[in-house]
């Protein structure tokens, strides 16, 4: 069975010329981290029809105008940084036959967990800074993107750059549910330890 060909708004010499990652980097063990941290986050910020739109147009002719202004300056930085979030567990470590095993480089010391930890912190500070800029960027100019605003159910309506919080909802025990909101930041702080 042959894999389908998969859209990537960034490529791995991209992520290597804009980020920390060195050009020695198997690009195979980033595209899972491009494609998971594309659908994921920069799915969830253009919303699904927006997302759609660029991708057709990258498999097609490439894109032109103010998409091409969208993906260059404000998709693809974005990208970078949650990819990087993303990349980080993979490029550590490997699962193999027996058990999930750390990489070690024959010419280098791996980091530390806390090294680690800091790592993916700023790496998540750039994420969503970048995130940020790129709903912000939308908002203000979503008349230029009429895709931003044309998801119909089931589709992803785009995240807000403006609301902070995620919501879950949980039983009380009762047929009512409560829910409760939790800074985005502070979530995925807890999320990376």
């Amino acid at each position: 069975m042959a894999l389908p060909n998969r859209v990537l708004f960034i490529t791995t010499q991209y992520i290597q010329a804009y980020s920390p990652v060195n050009g020695s980097v198997d690009a195979n063990l980033l595209y899972p981290s491009i494609y998971t941290a594309q659908d994921m986050q920069i799915g969830a910020w253009l919303g699904d029809a927006l997302y759609a739109k660029l991708k057709a147009d990258l498999a097609g002719a490439g894109t032109a105008g103010n998409y091409t202004t969208l993906l260059d300056e404000y998709v693809r930085p974005a990208l970078l940084w949650y990819t990087i979030l993303e990349a980080l567990p993979a490029l550590t470590f490997k699962i193999d036959n027996a058990s999930i095993v750390q990489r070690t480089p024959q010419d280098a010391q791996p980091a530390g967990n806390d090294v680690m930890k800091e790592f993916r912190m700023n790496a998540l500070q750039k994420a969503e800074y970048y995130g940020k800029r790129l709903g912000e960027y939308l908002c203000s100019n979503s008349s230029l993107f009429p895709e931003y605003s044309a998801n119909v159910g089931p589709q992803r309506c785009p995240r807000s750059p403006y609301q902070n919080k995620l919501s879950y909802g949980f039983s009380t025990g009762h047929s009512a549910t409560s829910s409760k909101g939790i800074d985005q930041l502070e979530y995925l702080r807890r999320f990376i330890g």
